[in-house]
C-alpha cells in the first residue's frame, strides 16, 4: 500500500510582494538556488503534485505555480504534451531549466480520478470498489489517487468519503486570512480551500467588486490599482458557496516587520521595506549607542552595538514614514573547565553557564579524537557531555552559541597509560622494573605510599622500585599533561612489588 513519505518543503527566494498578502505556505523545490518552482495552492511532495482538483484545465494548472529561471509543461500517460484539456490522474509535471534541460520530474495526482480521465464521477466510483472487493494490484500512483483519506491505505472508508463528495458536493470554501495589503501594481496570490478536497470540483470563480481598486484573475491573483479599500469574492462554479476577502491599496512606506531582538557581535538584523519608490529612504536611531542602522538594497540593516532598546524610523521623501522598535542584548557563554584529558572512549560532563544563549553548535577539530559533543541532563542540570574516540592526541572542541559570535574552545588529551605488570616478586634491596605503556604520555612521575618500605623513580618509560624491607611496597605511577604553561593530572595506576630476604 502507499507509504509514508516526508514532506519536502524548502522556502527558497521568496521576493518580497510574495511576502505581504501570503495566506498559507509556499510548497518549494529548489535546487542549490538556481531556480525557483512553488505553489501556494499545491502540495509538492517529493516526486509528486497533489491537491489537483478534478476539471483542472492545463491553463488554470500552471497559473498556480510561481517559477523563476524555469518553465513547466504537462505530459499525459502517452508521454505526449498536454496543450488544451483536462490535468489527469498520473500525468506528469515536467520542470525545465533556462537551456531547456529537464531539472525535475513529479507525478500529478488527482484524487478518486481511476480511469485517469481528469475527471471524478460515478464510473470512477464503480471501479474503485470493484477493485477494493477483488483486491486488485495498483502501481503506486494510483494507490495514492484512490487513498482519498490519507492514512496510507485503501480500503472501505476511501469509497465512503469519495461517495459523499459526489453526490454531496461542497460543504464550504475558506480562506485562512480574509484581508491583506498591497501596493499600488503589487501583486498577491488569495489561496481558498474548498471542502471536500476531493470528487468534486474545487477550481473556483474570482471576481473583484471594485477593479479600480483591484482586480484579480482565475487563479487568485490580485492586482493593487489605486489607493483604497475592496472586496474580492471567491464562490463555488455553480455559485453556491462564496467568501470575502479585503483587499487594501496602501502605498504608504511598509517594512516586512515592525520589531525585533538584536545580539551584540551577533548577525545584522535585515528588514525588507516594501514601497513604491525607494529613491531617498533614509534611516534614524532614537538612540544611536544602541544600534547603527542604514538602507541597503531595499532592506534596513540594523547593527546592535550595547544592550537596550531603539527605535529606527525609515523616511521616505515621497511615501511617509515608518517604525521599527529593536531590543538589543549580550550573549554570555562559558564552558568549563577549557581543557580535559580522556582514556580512549571515555567521556566527561563539564558545566555550560550563560545568559541570552540559544542553541549550542559544536565544531571538533579531529573527529577522531573527540568523537561527539552534545547537552544532556544531569541531576536536574544541563550539561555538556564529551565523548573521545579511539585515536590519541590532542584536539579542540569549539562550542559556539547560535545568536552572536559568541564561542568557548574546550581542549581535550585523549591518551592511553599502563603498565606491563601489574606487580612483581623481589628482594629486599633488589631493583625491579616494569614498562609504561601509552600513547600521548606527558611528564611521568611516581610515589611510594610508604618510602619506610620502598622508594621509585622514573627512568624515560621505566619504573624502578627498590623494595626496603619484607613484605609489599605500593606505587602510584602519574601522568600529567601539559597545558598553557599548567600540569594536569591526568590518571594513575598502581604497581606492587613484593620483597622477601
Amino acid at each position: 500500500m502507499l507509504k509514508n513519505k516526508k514532506k519536502l518543503i524548502l522556502n527558497v527566494c521568496i521576493g518580497i510582494f510574495f511576502l505581504i498578502g501570503i495566506l498559507t505556505f509556499y510548497s518549494t523545490f529548489s535546487l542549490e538556488n538556481d531556480y525557483k518552482f512553488e505553489s501556494l495552492v499545491y502540495n509538492i511532495e517529493d516526486n509528486y503534485i497533489e491537491g489537483i482538483s478534478v476539471n483542472t484545465s492545463i491553463e488554470l494548472f500552471v497559473k498556480y505555480f510561481d517559477l523563476e529561471n524555469c518553465s513547466i509543461e504537462v505530459v499525459g500517460l502517452n508521454n505526449e504534451k498536454i496543450v488544451n484539456g483536462y490535468v489527469v490522474n498520473s500525468s506528469k509535471t515536467i520542470v525545465y531549466d533556462v537551456n531547456g534541460n529537464v531539472i525535475a520530474t513529479y507525478v500529478n495526482i488527482v484524487k478518486g480520478d481511476y480511469n485517469n480521465d481528469g475527471m471524478v464521477d460515478n464510473n470512477d466510483f464503480y471501479e474503485m470498489g470493484k477493485c477494493l472487493v477483488s483486491k486488485c494490484s495498483m502501481d503506486e500512483y494510483l494507490e495514492k489517487s484512490v487513498d482519498i483519506d490519507d492514512d496510507g491505505e485503501f480500503h472501505i472508508n476511501d469509497l465512503v468519503l469519495l461517495d459523499k463528495a459526489i453526490t454531496g458536493g461542497y460543504n464550504d470554501i475558506s480562506l485562512k486570512e480574509d484581508s491583506i495589503i498591497l501596493q499600488s501594481e503589487e501583486k498577491g496570490r488569495l489561496v481558498a480551500k474548498v471542502t471536500p478536497s476531493y470528487g468534486i470540483n474545487q477550481n473556483l470563480k474570482w471576481v473583484s467588486l471594485d477593479e479600480s481598486i483591484v482586480t484579480v484573475d482565475d487563479a487568485g491573483i490580485v492586482i493593487g490599482h489605486k489607493e483604497g479599500e475592496a472586496k474580492v469574492r471567491v464562490s463555488t462554479l455553480d455559485g453556491k458557496v462564496s467568501k470575502e476577502a479585503t483587499i487594501k491599496v496602501d502605498n504608504t512606506i511598509q517594512l516586512l516587520s515592525t520589531s525585533g531582538v538584536g545580539y551584540i557581535g551577533g548577525k545584522d538584523v535585515v528588514v525588507g521595506i516594501k514601497s513604491i519608490d525607494y529613491d531617498g529612504i533614509t534611516c534614524s536611531v532614537s538612540n544611536e549607542s544602541i544600534v547603527d542602522c542604514e538602507i541597503q538594497d531595499k532592506k534596513l540593516v540594523l547593527k546592535p552595538k550595547n544592550v537596550g532598546s531603539a527605535v529606527v524610523t525609515v523616511t521616505s521623501p515621497k511615501y511617509g514614514k515608518v517604525t521599527y522598535s529593536l531590543e538589543t542584548y549580550s550573549v554570555y557563554l562559558n564552558v568549563m573547565p577549557k581543557y580535559l584529558c580522556l582514556r580512549p572512549e571515555g567521556s566527561n560532563l563539564i558545566t555550560v553557564s550563560g545568559f541570552n544563549s540559544g542553541e549550542l553548535t559544536f565544531d571538533f577539530s579531529d573527529k577522531d579524537i573527540i568523537d561527539n559533543a552534545y547537552m544532556v541532563d544531569y541531576s536536574g542540570r544541563r550539561m555538556l557531555r564529551i565523548d573521545a574516540g579511539m585515536k590519541q592526541g590532542r584536539a579542540t572542541l569549539t562550542v559556539t552559541e547560535e545568536h552572536a559570535n559568541t564561542n568557548n574552545i574546550v581542549t581535550v588529551d585523549v591518551y592511553n597509560f599502563t603498565l606491563a605488570d601489574i606487580g612483581k616478586v623481589s628482594k629486599v634491596g633488589e631493583e625491579v622494573s616494569t614498562t609504561i605503556l601509552g600513547e600521548n604520555l606527558g611528564e611521568l612521575s611516581c610515589a611510594s605510599r610508604d618510602n619506610s618500605k620502598g622508594t621509585c623513580r622514573i627512568e624515560g618509560n621505566q619504573l624502578i622500585v627498590t623494595p626496603l624491607v619484607t613484605g609489599s611496597v605500593t606505587v602510584d605511577v602519574y601522568n600529567k599533561l601539559s597545558y598553557n604553561g599548567q600540569l594536569y593530572d591526568c590518571g594513575n595506576t598502581l604497581f606492587m612489588v613484593v620483597a622477601q630476604e
